[in-house]
């Protein structure tokens, strides 16, 4: 789903295919086989600035492209190296895989931020408000993934988003298409595995069933097994399972 040529098929689907289409975001060949494989896009390339017609591109694929959020939302971004920056305006774009600042430095006013120029961000990060937070893990063949981190502590449960193109419907009889191409949106769920100190986050697809999801535990899963059966916990349940995990996270002792 996650290859370059979704990537194609995908930017097909919204006629964005073109020379100019690549411009609308100062992107080429290069940076889109970059951004398909996780690895790092140059900044200054891919914000540099555009023409008038460029920009009208870019405004009208921003009303077709899909979002976790389509609001502009308060958050903050986590660089590769430093502290967490504040900014009063992000959302994460599904169809590129990438995080769009409000930025009136940048033509356009939209600074992007591929996959491999940060080890994550927070959506809505705002006092009384809970943060979505996403890690920037490597996850096998798919090079590195943006996933919504949906717990912390020792077991980390982490969500990935994809769009999946359905086709129009025509009703054959009247030759009418009753129903437009459209994008749904998909997720998978992983768990982060342990990875050297400083070495990059590593995560893999994870099944729900009452085994795998018993065997995070380790040595604790009898006691998660009854507490899931205590509290009528169903384990192909994700919101359930997350529960579970939280407990474990929030009764786990402290290592030495």
């Amino acid at each position: 789903m996650r290859s370059s040529v979704l990537l194609y098929l995908v930017l097909g689907a919204l006629g964005l295919i073109s020379r100019p289409a690549w411009a609308q975001a100062g992107l080429n060949s290069k940076d889109l086989e970059d951004i398909s494989h996780g690895r790092p896009t140059s900044t200054q390339n891919l914000n540099q600035a555009n023409t008038v017609d460029e920009r009208a591109l870019a405004a009208a694929a921003a009303h077709v492209a899909h979002y976790y959020d389509p609001d502009w939302v308060p958050g903050s971004l986590l660089p590769i190296k430093g502290e967490p920056q504040p900014v009063p305006g992000l959302r994460y774009n599904l169809v590129h895989h990438w995080v769009e600042v409000r930025d009136a430095i940048v033509p356009g006013g939209v600074r992007l931020y591929p996959v491999g120029s940060l080890r994550g961000f927070v959506l809505n990060n705002a006092p009384g408000r809970p943060g979505h937070r996403f890690g920037a893990y490597r996850v096998g063949g798919a090079g590195r993934l943006l996933l919504e981190e949906l717990t912390e502590g020792p077991v980390r449960l982490l969500l990935g988003y994809d769009l999946e193109l359905v086709g129009a419907v025509r009703n054959a009889a009247i030759g009418v298409e009753t129903q437009a191409a459209q994008f749904r949106r998909t997720s998978e769920l992983y768990v982060a595995i342990p990875a050297r100190p400083l070495a990059q986050p590593l995560a893999q697809p994870l099944a729900l069933s009452q085994r795998t999801v018993l065997r995070l535990f380790g040595a604790a899963a009898g006691d998660m097994a009854l507490y899931a059966q205590q509290h009528s916990l169903r384990y192909d349940n994700l919101t359930e399972v997350v529960q579970l995990v939280d407990h474990f996270n929030a009764t786990l002792l402290p290592g030495p």
